[in-house]
């Protein structure tokens, strides 16, 4: 049947490109990966001009960008002001000012989906390599959020998203002490980076609340200990 064949063919050429697709993708992935681990503060500039000649007219090549620096910045702590500096600095370069930029954008919504979906899973607290994992993703992607708020590259109102959303889940029963510890060093993260906006805005009592979790937690700590 002339008909099958045909749609067996399509099928196959259709198998074809999403090989090449994610084949292509691997190479950028690794082409951008190859530029960033070169990274220095001594040589940012070139890398810098480097990956944003190679991103600049492709949306695709953005995307992928943006998850490899926001995976590099949660997992190196001492190069999360550079990568966010980058971010800021690529997104400054945009030659059409008249439209919304793609990169700001896709940036923002894979920060926020990183920040929801460690939110979601919190911790197994029997697991102590999870637990760990758990740290490591929760307290770099709010260090690099909060790098990227001093960039102004993402607004003040994620960071007040994310304070919101943390102080949700921590005054929550079910939440364990371990995982309580984590949220609560993600909440002074956020504070460090625009605690000076909170005031400005009369957003003080997110100090006081603060205040008062840490004052209960050490408490309840010190109690843990003597008996």
């Amino acid at each position: 049947n002339r008909t099958d064949v045909s749609k067996e063919i399509a099928i196959a050429e259709h198998f074809v490109n999403d090989i090449h697709k994610k084949n292509n993708s691997n190479k950028v992935k690794s082409d951008i990966l190859a530029m960033l681990n070169t990274l220095t503060v001594d040589n940012y500039e070139n890398v810098k001009e480097s990956i944003y000649t190679y991103i600049k007219d492709n949306e695709d090549f953005q995307s992928i960008f943006v998850n490899v620096v926001i995976n590099k910045a949660i997992s190196e702590k001492f190069y999360v002001g550079l990568y966010a500096k980058m971010c800021s600095d690529i997104d400054k370069k945009r030659t059409d000012k008249t439209q919304k930029s793609y990169f700001r954008l896709h940036l923002i919504e894979e920060c926020k989906k990183i920040f929801l979906t460690n939110m979601e899973e919190g911790i197994d607290v029997n697991d102590e390599e999870a637990e760990m994992k758990y740290k490591k993703r929760m307290i770099g992607n709010v260090k690099y959020i909060s790098e990227l708020i001093k960039v102004r590259m993402l607004s003040q109102k994620i960071g007040f998203f994310c304070i919101d959303n943390l102080l949700m889940r921590i005054n929550n029963d079910y939440v364990s002490d371990k995982e309580k510890f984590i949220i609560l060093e993600a909440l002074i993260e956020l504070l460090d980076a625009f605690g000076k906006v909170v005031f400005e805005r009369g957003k003080k009592e997110y100090i006081d609340i603060i205040d008062e979790i840490i004052e209960k937690e050490i408490i309840k700590n010190t109690q843990i200990e003597i008996n």
